[in-house]
This record gives C-alpha cells, structure tokens and sequence, in this order.
C-alpha cells in the first residue's frame, strides 16, 4: 500500500487561509448578533426590524458583494481556478 502524497507548503497556506476566513467569519456573525440584541434593548427596536436589520446587515450585503465578484471571476477565468 502506498503511502499518501506528503502535504505541500502551498496547501497548508491554503488551509491556513480557509481557517481565517471562517475565524473571521464567526466573529462576524457574533459581533453582529450582539450587537442587535444590545441595540434592540437600548432603542427599544421590535422583533421585525431586528430581523430586518439582521437580514439587511453587514454580513447580508458582504455575501452579496462576494456572490457576484466570486461569480464574475469565476466566469471569466474559471470556477477550478478561483476556488484553487
């Protein structure tokens, strides 16, 4: 039985980048949360803007912003390329 490919330095850059990027992610949406729940108590915010700021927010839009540029370049240059 062969032994498995030895893990390249670009690959743990790789790994290194996708672990930040969720980190970053996670402090995001906690942040975010906190926040509303913080801003519903002192502006007396209803259950429905919440929502709707939630849905409407920073994390909202980012996705948004990143589903077309992702999506653009991916187009233009290749989804194996842009995930690589």
């Amino acid at each position: 039985m062969a032994s498995p490919p030895a893990v390249t330095r670009q690959q743990w850059k790789w790994t290194a980048l996708a672990g930040m990027a969720s980190y970053l992610d996670a402090g995001s949406i906690s942040a975010v949360s906190t926040g509303l729940t913080l801003f519903r108590e002192e502006f007396g915010l209803s259950q429905s803007m919440v929502g709707l700021l939630a849905a409407l927010g920073p994390n909202a839009i980012g996705c948004g912003i990143g589903a077309f540029v992702g999506g653009r370049l991916g187009d233009k240059l290749g989804r194996k390329r842009i995930y690589k």
